[in-house]
């Protein structure tokens, strides 16, 4: 059913095109009464609503025009009242929703008139009478065409005059298309004859084909019709004269004629043609003008050579191209058909054949294009390039033989400069896939024969980034390419890469075993010159055959490695990398048995290198280290083809340069891979050899740096199996610095021997020691007594041997030897212990088996006769007895009673002024040895030393200055040790008085791990008497034994104190607190004093102490980079040293979370420069056990928010400087790491927790937002795993949740004064932390913002959930809306109403949108803010869809317009409000997805069509045009069908006006018809950039489309508004330059975006006289549109 809202568009005020109301005075009586019922009839359209109603009103009409069809009469008819009316009424009852009947009946009185007028006013009257017909092929039935043929061919083309058929050939020819899209259709042929005739009567060839190739080009669903035509009528471009190649048929330089591109873009446009209302037909419409493309302009066309430029034949060869991208393979083979040409004739020997055809007609083109579309900026352009580029090359080898060349190496060089972008790297590997092995390894083999540095990067890119696994590419074409590198190069680092990277793609079958020497001699100029030749041959012949066979290529290989191996010995940066490769490819060559190579040069090289000796520099040890690591490599694989000598002098080399990093200062150069290479001597040489190189370079070392290196050896070979075999000697030599107590190295050997049982190596130790006392041959069971031919000298040295090692170590030898089980290797001394009966489990057993099995033997008379033999006896009892004593006994004490000499004695040797440090560092040892004993016996006797007496005030007591001093100016480990156990020692002896000194103490500590660890972190060398690791140990050590005997100093001291209230909890929350409670509980003031000062002594030394050892482990922890410069780090040594560091700060952080959790938990919170570190180390301290560390957290946030909650042994101490805020922040990080299945454990506390912030909200106010979150965290998880009780406890979560939910966000929070309220208790209560209140809102918002999209998880209950929403929204956030503009609102506020939107869209919170949206600010805000608000509207709208017809209703007067109405419009408020809901509806539309309000939409028309069917102001119909241009911009093409009479109708309104005006009229234009104007200019240009169908019908009612016009400038005859307003008026000068007016050039925008305001028509100046020819320049181009630039320049205009 039609009803009146079926458009009722009455064209206002078009003076030009006769629409001025007639003037009645001047007509007849009769003429009057004409006039009267052509308005009566008129006037009655607007009540139509049936179809029969139209029928009805047509007869009305017919008979009010009183035309007569008397042949008579015909054309004398000069004019008719109101015509644009009557046209309006006409093309509406042509509507494609009415039935064929009306249609006819319409096209009766069209015919009517047509016949009636005469041709000069039907010719005036043309831009009225025609548009209504235009439209009626395309969708009129079978029955209406014949009579839609007629007029057209009887009555229009005989009617119009030549010039007006070329202003309106596009239109037309538009119009006829429809009616040839069916080839089998009735009026297929008479179309066809309407458009021949057409083309007669234009008698312009040039200009229809011009017209038809725009009208292809921009008519997508028009094509298919245009097809059908090109077929029929289309000529072929082929020369007519086989003498002259240009000589064309006329229909041909017609179709070429004036511009030849018109053609190339309508065929390059159809051949990827896309329709948007009937995409079936698109394949047919692509398959069709390929094929005429084919038949009529082949590539071999002189067209191409004489006519057509290289440029439009490129695009017309790309645009064939993209067809490959539908993966059709008909498509395919039409392309491939236009490349290649027609198949060779036999019988035509002059053809080209295939390959030479496409190279003549396409190559430069097709090369041409790809590489353009790869080199564009563009992301998208780049990848279609090199999709094309691959779906190209598959197929055809005529096309990848002769193109690929071109391409290949521009191809790689832009991927290499685009290695970052992901989809350009992806279609690159695809393309690279595609490409034949031959042209890939020809470019390589290029770059490399041109050896330019700058294209090695992209070479290397190539190999690392690429697929290289096939078969040919890896055996035949890689070392071919590998052969030329290393024949054409000085090796650089950068060549290295690309040799190693080269090959590790060849695998072992490309080799083959080599029989015998090759006897042609290969220069490597030959070699490369061979291998370029075979590229060249097998570009053009895949047959080709090798340069080499497969024998003689791995020879040459083999060979030019050798050479490179030996030419690079000696650099330390290529030698280890060529090694390798040489041994790598060494055995994947299989050994043939008729072929030995000849090694002599390599070995020559080898033995020719230096050894490292005393003298070298340290750049000369290092180079030679690593040196060592590549021959050490090769050694192992030349060892067969070497005589004895020659490897011992090689292996001896190989020790020497590997030693220096064994005893190496910095703890991480290359000892890791030192001691590896080492063991993997053992390959090619004896152990014992191994061993003798071992021994012989320990006793060449230092004796101080000889420990350093025997540990490394030791530490490093525990993998190993057979790790003891060459380490029993140097180990003997070790342990004989133990006779001499005054043997400088005697310490460090101590100190090995505890580092060795520590690290859990005791057992080993035992063994090397104890296993040569079973060798001798009086330990036979059948001896009975000793002889003076046995080597008692020997043995005694065994025996001493055990004695000083356990004598160095004497507590943990006497633990090890008790509790390590005693291993037997050998059957001899298995036999030895039965033979004995000897009882043996550990090596204790096993030394009292010996030394009684000794003790027993008698003494035969030569040894009593012997003094020599008989001392030797006398060491070996002497020996025995130690060993018993020490085994069976413990204690020894010792005399001191000048202690204070001891100290100043030992201080003057620490200030002497002497270098050698280290024989002063001996000497203080010894001291400190002494002091040490004599504390020791002090302690024992009781004897009062005055540790703590201070001399001279303002001075520390000497003892403690003393090892402060001691500590600071300790370079060695060993001296450090022992400065740090007298500190330890000296503590006990210090008793309660440390806490006077403690500070003093522990920063004196602090300080020392500082300096190493900022040495260690800046990568500084150490020097050869620090150990950094040890020392730092050491120093970790103290510090921990300095805190925890403090800290029980400070439990007894308070004990003491308060003994009279015993108190023996707060074991778990450290005894801190209790000091607190005992502190304030002291009556005395000097109590209490001295009881604050030891708290706080403890406390600073505490949080001091944690954050040293939270740096060194974070630091550790972070994986460190090794500087690029440096050459004496290695990454494995520096990742060891870091886990040996880590794990001993983390020891020290769990002896202090031992002593003092609490304290220990808020300094990292305090100290960490990142959360998720310090969360990290946590969960490490408590074992991943949160319910061990999250309590005190509450405890600390108690004792911050309201501490009267706590017992006083849980309250923290208050000295660290974090707030309740900081820890909350901490406690919500902690909450995301627990993992699901803990978080049952820590249900009960956290709850706790929870339900006391919730009923204090004036003390825990601050923590609220963080509160939530962690509630947020909680239901996530208790989702992911099951409790106990389910049910329950989310139950227990949700009504504690809305508690501090409603709290958080009521008034009173949200508002809340910093002042704390007074609670019923004295007690002074420390304040919460105080934040300023917008501050305070600003962390509610940013909470909700997290929690709002879990509300429904976390509350489950709807019902609740709602009250939550309701609640927040008029507490929290409707406060800050109301009050403010819109543009007021804070970000974070409008980023909460979007949540809720989101997530819960509750009546609330639609009304509070809906109250902004209909705020009068709504449209000032700032484009930021208008992404937010376009997500909140459109949730709301979605939600509240009837909003949108109300606002519809809005639109359109109140009242109807009537004469006794006259005044609807003059009321402003109303007019501001009518325009106010336009922008809405604007703005919806432009937010919403295509077609979102389809629905709405005829009903939106309607209200349109009436309100400008009023008087309606210009401000009113400017904001109409945004609406049209948002509704043409997000409704489909399809759905705007019956809806384009409206929207021509009012462009033509607005522009027609201006034809007529004077300059002064244009001059005093107002300002709201300037931006009528100017908005009507922007709906214009935007409706032609898009390109619609069915608007092109008429886009000649407002640009010029005739080619000649534009090309020739004529401006006779115009019909188009923009060039009559143009041409025809004077726009007035001011001084305001016009808005420029930019030419099309990338994707198109809106030539007048960002203007919404112009002061003068003279603005749009350039507009107006630019404006066709860019038009046609925007056709011409086939640019893309850039539509979200015609969104955002409609909300710009918006605003």
């Amino acid at each position: 059913m039609e009803s009146s809202k079926l458009s009722n568009n009455l064209l206002k005020g078009i003076h030009s095109l006769g629409l001025r109301k007639t003037d009645q005075s001047q007509l007849t009586s009769k003429d009057k009464r004409y006039v009267q019922s052509m308005e009566k009839v008129l006037a009655s359209f607007d009540a139509l609503e049936e179809w029969a109603d139209y029928i009805a009103f047509l007869s009305r009409l017919s008979k009010a025009l009183q035309l007569s069809d008397d042949a008579k009469v015909l054309h004398t008819v000069s004019w008719i009242p109101y015509p644009s009316q009557v046209a309006n009424k006409l093309s509406l009852c042509l509507s494609s929703r009415l039935p064929s009947g009306v249609h006819q009946k319409t096209l009766s009185i069209y015919e009517s008139i047509f016949n009636a007028l005469t041709p000069e006013t039907l010719n005036k009257e043309l831009p009225i009478w025609l548009p209504g017909l235009l439209p009626l092929l395309s969708y009129c039935s079978i029955s209406v065409k014949p009579q839609f043929i007629r007029i057209f061919k009887e009555i229009i083309l005989d009617t119009i005059t030549q010039n007006n058929l070329r202003i309106v050939s596009k239109p037309l020819i538009l119009s006829l298309l429809p009616g040839l899209d069916d080839e089998n259709s009735e009026v297929f042929t008479d179309i066809l004859d309407l458009m021949d005739n057409f083309k007669l009567k234009l008698n312009d060839d040039p200009h229809f084909w011009q017209s038809m190739f725009l009208c292809i080009i921009s008519n997508p669903e028009k094509r298919l019709g245009a097809l059908f035509w090109c077929n029929k009528r289309l000529p072929v471009f082929t020369s007519l004269k086989e003498s002259d190649p240009s000589y064309f048929s006329d229909e041909a330089r017609a179709c070429l004629t004036p511009e030849s591109g018109l053609l190339i873009r309508a065929l390059s446009t159809s051949i990827n043609s896309k329709t948007s209302l009937n995409s079936a037909s698109d394949i047919i419409v692509v398959r069709g003008f390929f094929d005429i493309l084919l038949s009529h302009l082949p590539l071999d066309s002189a067209a191409f050579e004489k006519i057509i430029s290289s440029k439009d034949k490129e695009l017309l060869i790309m645009s064939s191209c993209r067809v490959t991208l539908k993966k059709d393979m008909s498509l395919n083979r039409r392309l491939w058909n236009l490349f290649l040409g027609p198949e060779s004739d036999p019988e035509h020997p002059k053809l080209l054949s295939r390959s030479e055809y496409f190279k003549k007609y396409a190559l430069e083109n097709l090369t041409d294009g790809l590489l353009r579309l790869v080199n564009s900026k563009i992301v998208k352009e780049i990848v279609e390039g090199f999709k094309l580029a691959q779906f190209i090359l598959m197929d055809k080898w005529e096309i990848s033989n002769l193109i690929t060349p071109n391409l290949f190496s521009p191809f790689l060089s832009i991927c290499y400069k685009n290695r970052d972008n992901i989809e350009i790297l992806g279609a690159a590997q695809s393309f690279f896939d595609g490409i034949e092995s031959s042209y890939i390894w020809n470019d390589i083999v290029n770059i490399l024969v041109e050896n330019n540095i700058e294209n090695l990067d992209l070479l290397e890119f190539v190999l690392r980034t690429f697929n290289f696994n096939e078969e040919e590419m890896i055996t035949v074409h890689a070392p071919l390419a590998i052969l030329c590198l290393m024949a054409n190069c000085n090796l650089s680092i950068e060549h290295l890469k690309i040799l190693e990277l080269m090959f590790s793609l060849v695998p072992s079958r490309a080799f083959s075993p080599i029989e015998s020497e090759s006897t042609e001699d290969y220069s490597n100029e030959r070699i490369m010159n061979l291998i370029k030749v075979y590229y060249r041959e097998r570009l053009a012949d895949e047959s080709a055959k090798l340069p080499f066979s497969v024998e003689h290529m791995s020879y040459l290989i083999i060979k030019s490695l050798k050479q490179l191996v030996v030419r690079y010995i000696s650099d330390e940066k290529i030698c280890y990398n060529l090694s390798t490769i040489l041994c790598d490819v060494t055995y994947s060559i299989p050994q043939s048995d008729l072929f030995i190579w000849s090694n002599r040069d390599l070995i020559d090289a080898m033995l020719a290198l230096d050894c490292t000796d005393e003298t070298s520099n340290e750049a000369t040890k290092q180079k030679n280290l690593l040196i060592a690591f590549g021959i050490a490599k090769i050694f192992n694989t030349l060892s067969k083809s070497l005589t004895e000598l020659e490897r011992k002098k090689i292996l001896k080399i190989i020790l020497s340069n590997l030693w220096p990093s064994i005893y190496s200062s910095y703890p991480a150069n290359h000892q890791v891979e030192s001691v590896k290479t080492i063991y993997e001597l053992e390959i090619s040489c004896s152990s014992h050899n191994v061993e003798a190189g071992i021994l012989d370079l320990l006793l060449k070392v230092p004796r101080k740096q000889r420990v350093k290196a025997f540990e490394t050896l030791w530490t490093h070979s525990v993998s190993f199996s057979e790790g003891d075999s060459i380490l029993v000697r140097p180990l003997q030599l070790l342990l004989d610095d133990l006779c001499d107590d005054d043997n400088q190295n005697s310490l460090g050997v101590k100190d090995f021997i505890r580092l060795a049982l520590k690290n859990g190596s005791g057992n080993r130790l035992l063994k090397l020691i104890t296993n040569p006392l079973l060798d001798y041959d009086f330990m036979h069971s059948d001896r009975e007594e000793l002889r003076s031919d046995d080597d008692l000298a020997q043995f005694s040295y065994y025996m001493g041997s055990i004695v000083n090692v356990i004598q160095a170590q004497e507590k943990s030898l006497k633990e090890a030897f008790n509790n390590e089980f005693a291993v037997t290797d050998s059957n001899a001394k298995l036999s030895l212990i039965k033979s004995n009966n000897w009882d043996i489990s550990t090596y204790k057993s096993l030394l009292f088996s010996v030394t009684d099995r000794f003790l027993k033997l008698a003494l035969d008379k030569s040894i009593l006769d012997d003094e020599d033999v008989l001392n030797h006896y006398y060491s070996c009892i002497n020996n025995s007895l130690k060993l018993l004593n020490i085994l069976v006994t413990g204690n020894e004490s010792f005399f001191g009673d000048k202690f204070h000499l001891l100290i100043n004695t030992c201080n003057y040797y620490m200030h002497l002024p002497n270098p050698k440090s280290h024989c002063l560092e001996l000497i203080q040892t010894k001291f400190l040895a002494s002091i040490f004993h004599f504390l020791e016996v002090s302690q024992g006797l009781k004897i009062n030393l005055n540790l703590l007496h201070v001399t001279e005030e303002g001075k520390k007591p000497l003892l403690v200055r003393f090892i402060i001093e001691g500590i600071d100016m300790s370079k060695s480990s060993l001296l450090l040790e022992s400065w740090i156990s007298l500190l330890t020692r000296s503590l006990y002896l210090f008793n309660e008085s440390v806490f006077s000194v403690l500070l003093t103490l522990n920063d004196a500590l602090i300080k020392k791990i500082e300096y190493y660890f900022t040495r260690l972190t800046s990568f500084e060398p150490f020097g050869d008497s620090e150990d950094m690791e040890l020392s730092t140990n050491i120093l970790i050590t103290g510090l921990e034994d300095l805190l925890s005997i403090s800290h029980s100093f400070l439990v007894t001291s308070n004990l003491r104190a308060s003994a009279d209230k015993t108190n023996q909890g707060a074991v778990d929350s450290g005894f801190l607190n209790t000091v607190i409670q005992g502190v304030f509980q002291i009556e005395s003031p000097a109590i209490r004093t001295s009881e604050q000062n030891k708290l706080y002594s403890i406390l600073l030394s505490f949080q001091d102490s944690v954050k040293i050892a939270f740096r060194i482990w974070n630091w550790s922890d972070s994986k460190p980079k090794i500087p690029i410069d440096s050459t004496v780090v290695a990454e494995r040594s520096l990742t060891y040293l870091g886990h040996k560091l880590k794990f001993r700060a983390r020891k020290l952080l769990e002896s202090l979370m031992d002593l003092e959790k609490q304290e220990v938990i808020e300094t990292l919170v305090e100290a960490s420069p990142s959360m998720a570190s310090t969360i990290k180390l946590l969960n490490i301290l408590d074992g991943g056990r949160s319910q061990v560390t999250l309590p005190f957290i509450f405890d600390s946030i108690y004792s911050r928010c309201y501490p009267q909650l706590l017992e006083e042994t849980h309250k923290s101490s208050l000295n660290i400087p974090i707030t309740e805020k900081d820890l909350s922040k901490f406690l919500v990080n902690y909450f995301e790491s627990i993992d699901n299945d803990t978080i049952s454990d820590v249900w009960g506390t956290t709850i706790h927790f929870l339900r006391d912030v919730a009923t204090h909200p004036t003390k825990f106010h601050a923590i609220y937002p963080d509160c939530l979150k962690i509630c947020r965290i909680l239901s996530n998880k208790t989702s992911a795993t099951k409790l106990r009780d389910q049910k329950k406890a989310r139950k227990e979560l949700s009504d504690t949740f809305v508690k501090v939910f409603n709290s958080t966000i009521s008034k009173k929070s949200v508002a809340l004064n910093q002042d704390s309220d007074k609670e019923s208790d004295q007690e002074e209560v420390r304040a919460p932390s105080e934040e300023p209140p917008n501050v305070l809102q600003d962390d509610i918002l940013e909470a909700l913002n997290v929690v709002i999209p879990s509300l429904e998880n976390i509350v489950d209950d709807s019902d609740r959930v709602s009250t939550l929403i309701s609640t927040l929204i008029s507490h929290l956030i409707t406060p800050q809306i109301r009050p403010k503009r819109v543009d007021e609102i804070s970000m974070k506020a409008l980023a909460l109403l979007e949540i809720i939107g989101r997530f819960n869209p509750s009546r609330a919170w639609k009304a509070l949108v809906f109250d902004s949206f209909m705020d009068i600010s709504f449209f000032s805000s700032n484009a930021t803010r208008f992404k937010l608000w376009d997500s909140i509207i459109e949730s709301w709208i979605s939600n509240d869809k009837e909003r949108f017809s109300e606002m519809i209703t809005k639109i359109t007067p109140s009242v109807s317009s009537s004469p006794s109405n006259l005044f609807i419009w003059n009321e402003s408020s109303e007019v501001e409000s009518k325009i106010s809901t336009i922008k809405r509806i604007t703005y919806l539309i432009i937010i919403q997805p295509n077609d979102y309000f389809l629905t709405h939409l005829d009903e939106l028309f309607d209200r349109i069509e009436y309100s400008l069917n009023t008087e309606c102001p210009a401000n009113y119909r400017s904001e109409i045009t945004t609406l049209l241009r948002a509704i043409t911009l997000k409704f489909s093409e399809l759905h705007l069908l019956p809806h384009w009479t409206i929207i021509t109708q009012e462009l033509t309104a607005i522009l027609d006006p201006l034809c007529g005006k004077s300059t002064k009229e244009l001059a005093n234009l107002a300002g709201e018809h300037l931006k009528l104007i100017l908005f009507g200019c922007k709906l214009l240009d935007q409706l032609l950039l898009l390109g619609y169908d069915e608007f092109n019908l008429n886009e000649w009612l407002f640009v010029s489309s005739s080619p000649d016009i534009i090309t020739s400038g004529s401006k006779d005859n115009l019909l188009s508004l923009i060039d009559k307003i143009a041409s025809e008026n004077d726009l007035p000068y001011i001084r305001d330059s016009p808005i420029k007016i930019e030419q099309p050039h990338g994707e198109l925008v809106p030539l007048l975006r960002g203007h919404n305001h112009i002061t003068s028509i003279t603005k749009l100046r350039s507009f107006f006289e630019s404006f066709s020819l860019i038009h046609y320049e925007r056709t011409f181009g086939l640019f893309d549109v850039d539509r979200g630039a015609c969104l955002a320049d409609i909300q710009n205009d918006l605003t």
